[in-house]
């Protein structure tokens, strides 16, 4: 039988000072996903990356141009 390591978590808190307005960062991340979304790191090939709603509750997702994707 194999060994079985005991895991942790751990909670990392990051902060970055962003020079922009409010408005700015709200349209990078909403609008402009494919600019700094890697897209080695998306999920669904094709999909041209993530994309998220602009919206309370908005989904982050992928989808191809043929209506594939992944929620």
């Amino acid at each position: 039988m194999p060994e079985v390591t005991p895991a942790a978590t751990a909670v990392l808190k990051l902060e970055f000072p962003i020079r922009a307005t409010a408005e700015r960062v709200w349209r990078a991340v909403t609008e402009e996903t494919g600019r700094w979304w890697d897209q080695e790191f998306a999920a669904v090939k094709g999909s041209g990356g993530a994309r998220l709603e602009p919206r309370l509750g908005g989904r982050l997702y992928e989808e191809t141009p043929d209506g594939e994707g992944l929620t």
